[in-house]
C-alpha cells in the first residue's frame, strides 16, 4: 500500500508523486533521472547525501538502491506549494518513509522535504531537494535511516524493542561490546558470544570490571587501544586493534576488535566494537616467530637473530662487551652418557648466563657448545673480567654438585669495544681468538680484549 496526499489542485504535487513513486516505490534509477534538470542539486539527511549535478545524482541512486533495494512505501503530508517566478515553483511537505522489518515489525521515518521543479517543455522537474529529519543518529553512508532510528524503537512495544536488539546482536559473526567515550570506556552493552569467550555472566563482567571496558584490557595493551581508538575516531570514526581481554578464570585471550563511533540512545558519543577471537593465530604466530629467532633447546636466541640485534645495538651505544664461550669436555659427557644428557648441561648453561645477565643483555647459542653473552653499555675491563669469571664459577660449582667426576668447565673469550660504527663480525673475531688462546693454554679460564 502506497500512502499519498488526497489533494490535486497543485502545480508540481503530482510531479513529486511521480518522482517518488518511481525512485521510492519502483527503485527505477532510469525512471527517476528522467524527472530532474540536468543541474540538480539535492541536500539529504545524510552527510553523504549531497549532489550537484545529475550525474551526482545518479551515483548517489545507484549507491543508495544497491544498500536498499527493497521498495519503500511512503506518504505526503502537509503539502504546500508557491511560485516562485514563471515557470518555477517550490514546495513544501512532511514525507514518510514506512519499511517493514524482518520479524515483520512496521518502522516509520519521517523526514522534512522542500523542493523545487522548473517547468522544462510543458513537465515539471525537480531541479533542487532539501531533505531533512530530526533525528542525530543516522550511520554514516546510510539512507533513510529506518532500522536504527531511537525515535521509531522508543515507539516500539518492549517486546519488539527485544527481538531487534536480539536479531542485529545473533547477525554479527562475533563478540559485540559497545562503551561510551569517555575515560576507560564505561560499559554501554555486550552481547552472550563476548560474555561466553570471557567465561562470565553479565552480572558477573560488570562486577570484575566495575562497569569499565578498560578494566578487561591487560594492563600492557591498554595504552595502545586508548591511542588507536582516540586515533581511528579523530581520522574517520572508526578504528581497528588487536589486543589481550581478561577471562573470568584471570587468563587472556587475544581479540581483534573492530569498532566505529555511534551515539547512544542517550545522546552520548559511544562506540560498538566486533571482537573476534584470534588466540590460535597469535599462538601460531608466536610459534614462527619463536621457532625463526630462537634455539630450540635452549630458548634464547639462535646466531641470526643475535647477529641482528648486536648489530642494531652497535649503531647506538658506544660501550660494549661480547663474551665468546665454549664448555670445555662435552664431547666425553655426550660419548659416555648420550646427548640426552648433554642436552642437559646446554640447559643448565643458560640458567646460569640468565642467572648472570640483565633483561637487556643478550644471550644466544651460536652452535654446538658455543654461546655467546653481549653486555650493553659496559666500559670497564675489570667488569666485564669479573662477570666472565662468575659465569666460570657458577658452572664450575654447579657441576661439581651434580656430577663430581664430570670434569666440566666453561672457557670464555671476551672483547670489550668503545669503537663507533664496530661490526659483530669484527668482535665475534677477537672473542674467537681471545678464546682460542684460553683453549690452548689452559682450559676453563677467561681472557679479555680492550679495543679503544
Amino acid at each position: 500500500m502506497i500512502y499519498k496526499s488526497k489533494e490535486n489542485n497543485y502545480k508540481v504535487l503530482n510531479s513529486l508523486e511521480t518522482f517518488f513513486q518511481s525512485y521510492l516505490v519502483e527503485r527505477d534509477i532510469a525512471k527517476t533521472l528522467s524527472l530532474v534538470t540536468d543541474d540538480v542539486y539535492s541536500l539529504g539527511t545524510g552527510a553523504h547525501e549531497v549532489v550537484n549535478n545529475k550525474k551526482e545524482f545518479e551515483n548517489l541512486l545507484i549507491e543508495e538502491i544497491e544498500a536498499e533495494p527493497s521498495p519503500i512505501e511512503y506518504k505526503i503530508s502537509n503539502y504546500t506549494e508557491k511560485d516562485i517566478v514563471n515557470g518555477v515553483t517550490t514546495c513544501m511537505c512532511n514525507v514518510t518513509a514506512r519499511a517493514t522489518s524482518s520479524d515483520g515489525n512496521v518502522i516509520d521515518f519521517l523526514t522534512r522535504l522542500t523542493a523545487t521543479f522548473r517547468l522544462c517543455s510543458n513537465e515539471y522537474k525537480a531541479c533542487n531537494f532539501h531533505l531533512s529529519s530530526a533525528t542525530a543518529i543516522q550511520e554514516d553512508r546510510e539512507f533513510f535511516p529506518l532500522r536504527f532510528s531511537n525515535n521509531i524503537i522508543n515507539k516500539m512495544k518492549v517486546e519488539s524493542q527485544k527481538k531487534l536488539s536480539e536479531l542485529i546482536m545473533e547477525s554479527i559473526p562475533g563478540g559485540v561490546v559497545g562503551g561510551y567515550l569517555e575515560p576507560n570506556f564505561p560499559l554501554y552493552v555486550i552481547n552472550d558470544e563476548l560474555l561466553g569467550y570471557l567465561g562470565y555472566t553479565y552480572d558477573e563482567y560488570v562486577y570484575d570490571t566495575k562497569g569499565l571496558i578498560s578494566n578487561s584490557i591487560h594492563h600492557d595493551d591498554l595504552d595502545s587501544v586508548n591511542q588507536a581508538v582516540e586515533e581511528g575516531i579523530k581520522n574517520c570514526e572508526e578504528y581497528e586493534v588487536r589486543y589481550r581481554m581478561k577471562k573470568k578464570d584471570g587468563s587472556y585471550i587475544w581479540v581483534y576488535d573492530r569498532g566505529k563511533k555511534i551515539i547512544s540512545e542517550d545522546g552520548r558519543p559511544a562506540i560498538i566494537c566486533i571482537i573476534i577471537d584470534i588466540s590460535e593465530t597469535v599462538e601460531l604466530q608466536n610459534k614462527l616467530i619463536r621457532e625463526a629467532t630462537l634455539d630450540s633447546l635452549t630458548q634464547v636466541y639462535n646466531r641470526k637473530e643475535a647477529t641482528k640485534l648486536i648489530e642494531l645495538d652497535l649503531k647506538k651505544s658506544k660501550s660494549r662487551a661480547i663474551l665468546l664461550m665454549d664448555i670445555d669436555n662435552l664431547k666425553i659427557i655426550n660419548d659416555a652418557c648420550g646427548h640426552l644428557i648433554g642436552d642437559d648441561v646446554l640447559v643448565a648453561l643458560t640458567s646460569i648466563l640468565k642467572a648472570n645477565t640483565r633483561e637487556n643483555d643478550i644471550i644466544a647459542r651460536v652452535g654446538g657448545d658455543e654461546f655467546i653473552v653481549y653486555l650493553k653499555n659496559i666500559n670497564k675491563e675489570e667488569d666485564v673480567l669479573n662477570k666472565a669469571n662468575k659465569i666460570c664459577n657458577d658452572f664450575k660449582d654447579y657441576f661439581t654438585k651434580e656430577c663430581e667426576n664430570a670434569n666440566l668447565s666453561i672457557s670464555i673469550g671476551a672483547v670489550l669495544s668503545e669503537q663507533e660504527n664496530d661490526s659483530f663480525i669484527n668482535l665475534y673475531r677477537l672473542a674467537d681468538m681471545a678464546l682460542y688462546d684460553v683453549k690452548f693454554s689452559l682450559k676453563g679460564n677467561v681472557k679479555v680484549t680492550t679495543i679503544s
